[in-house]
């Protein structure tokens, strides 16, 4: 997560376009797919990296979600863990 958010922030800027996002994160090797949403809130276009840490009977990963506007800016960044397990 550290990685990911110093990288976004110095490198992907808000107003970037979509196409230099995508540049961004390709030259990561990491390519942004679209889309994940949680009505009602906003379409986000993300990067997923896979079982990066473990915890009591969890696995977690990574996700850097991109959200692009309507110009197809970007208009937010986010960098989320996301956990799964029983």
């Amino acid at each position: 997560m550290t990685y990911w958010r110093a990288e976004t922030a110095a490198r992907l800027p808000l107003g970037a376009t979509k196409a230099q996002a995508e540049e961004f994160f390709t030259s990561r090797g990491a390519e942004l797919k679209c889309c994940v949403t949680a009505p009602p809130g906003p379409k986000y276009h993300f990067i997923i990296e896979r079982r990066v840490g473990s915890g009591f009977m969890m696995e977690y990963d990574v996700a850097v979600l991109v959200e692009i506007s309507g110009t197809d800016k970007v208009s937010s960044v986010s960098v989320q863990r996301w956990g799964v397990g029983m």
